[in-house]
């Protein structure tokens, strides 16, 4: 009985908006560059909704559109979309910069 009730529970978990969430994995990663340069680590962070990538000091990266390349994020004053810095991952310093951390797109665009 307890078997029946524990796999109607699963099908029906199956189907709700719950059971197609997911957060993002914990663990870091390393992209490469066009180039073929290597980027610091990075790590995904959020959820289904609200999802980003930063290094391991909590800047936010993003792929520049033009170039291809992964790049340190700035939010853009007029969209509040992110956009790319210039500034690449791996080879230029977000922090003398003075790039905010953890960048989020404005609460209108997400």
């Amino acid at each position: 009985m307890a078997r029946h009730i524990l796999l109607f529970l699963l099908l029906a978990l199956e189907h709700t908006e719950v059971a197609r969430c997911s957060i993002a994995s914990p663990h870091e990663f390393v992209e490469e560059q066009p180039d073929g340069t290597k980027t610091v680590r990075l790590l995904a962070k959020g959820g289904p909704k609200n999802h980003r990538i930063s290094d391991t000091k909590g800047y936010t990266v993003i792929e520049d559109k033009e170039s291809g390349s992964i790049v340190y994020a700035k939010r853009e004053v007029e969209t509040g979309r992110l956009v790319s810095s210039g500034l690449i991952v791996g080879k230029d310093d977000p922090v003398k910069s003075s790039l905010p951390v953890d960048v989020e797109p404005s609460p209108e665009v997400k």
